[in-house]
């Protein structure tokens, strides 16, 4: 990890990193959202850089965990499961 950037819209977006490429390759940035948040389709649906299947595959209505990627984008969506109990519960 390089450096964090700001958040170009804060509605939704929950934090962001830059990786600064090396030894050729390219960098890329890793934003990542709050779907809770009421705003954050419509900051991700507003955002120039991603191509329109990642608006459609984290925008749409499916809530199943899924990933999708065309070679140069992923995107996708990965529930955050609630832990419940003590941490040293193993049930």
């Amino acid at each position: 990890m390089d450096s964090a950037i700001p958040p170009p819209n804060a509605d939704g977006l929950s934090w962001s990193r830059e990786f600064h490429g090396n030894d050729g390759q390219p960098g890329w940035t890793w934003l990542h959202f709050d779907l809770v948040n009421a705003q954050a389709r419509q900051t991700i649906k507003a955002h120039p850089e991603l191509p329109d299947f990642a608006r459609l595959a984290v925008c749409g209505a499916d809530e199943s965990p899924r990933i999708f990627t065309d070679g140069q984008v992923v995107a996708g969506v990965i529930p955050a499961y609630a832990r419940t109990g003590d941490v040293d519960d193993s049930n």
